[in-house]
Order: structure tokens, then sequence, then C-alpha cells
């Protein structure tokens, strides 16, 4: 039962990624043919379809020279968003080192289990 479920999940993950190989082919030749914003999105209805065209631009800071000309920048003009994120490595360290107020914390701390992962690596090709 378990060899044969292992069996399944491989074709199924070499299925997976061929069909995403075929995709990405045939996006890179749409792409050309469906018009869009550079950044943005357009909506093109092809007979009973509705093709979604969405384009986006990567942008990366050299932030040690951001910081200096953002200083000059009036506060709400700032091209800056910061966003609160939990450090799971200080809130472990608080765990062992004060419980009662990892307590007090952990009341607004809301913990959901993550997706199982489960890799097969083929022992004949490794």
């Amino acid at each position: 039962m378990l060899l044969e479920l292992i069996k399944k999940l491989k074709i199924a993950r070499k299925r997976e990624l061929d069909a995403r190989a075929e995709r990405m082919i045939i996006e890179l030749e749409l792409d050309p043919l469906l018009s869009s914003p550079i950044e943005g999105s357009k909506t093109h209805t092809i007979g009973n379809d509705k093709i979604i065209v969405k384009r986006g631009v990567n942008r990366k800071v050299d932030w040690n020279l951001f910081i200096d000309l953002a200083n000059e920048l009036p506060r709400d003009l700032l091209p800056i968003k910061y966003r609160p994120e939990l450090d799971n490595k200080k809130l472990e360290a608080i765990k062992d080192h004060d419980t009662a107020l990892y307590h007090r914390l952990r009341d607004h701390i809301i913990s959901t289990p993550k997706k199982t992962a489960i890799t097969i690596r083929d022992l004949d090709n490794d």
C-alpha cells in the first residue's frame, strides 16, 4: 500500500512538472500576441474566454544610498512600507527565559499548521 502510494505520487509529480513546462512554453508564445501595459493588467475577450494578462516589475533598492535620499523627503512621501513580522527566534528565546511573558504574548498569536511537505528521492539516481 505504501509503495503504491509513493509510486502514484512520483507519477503525479512528473505529470505536474511536464504540464507546468508545457504551460510556460504556451504562455511565452501567447505573450507577444496579447497586449498589456508594462506594469498592470489587461483583459482580452477571445471567443468565450477572458484572457487576463498581468505584468509586473521587480524593484530592488540599494538601502545605503536610498536612506540618505529618503531623509530629504517629508515623512508622508516616503515610498517605504513597514510590515510587522513575528520574529520566531526571539519568541522562542522569550519562551525559554520568561514563560510568564511568553504566555501573555501567546494569547495574541494565532498558530496554524503548515501543509506537510513530502519529498521523494530516487535512491537509484542520487
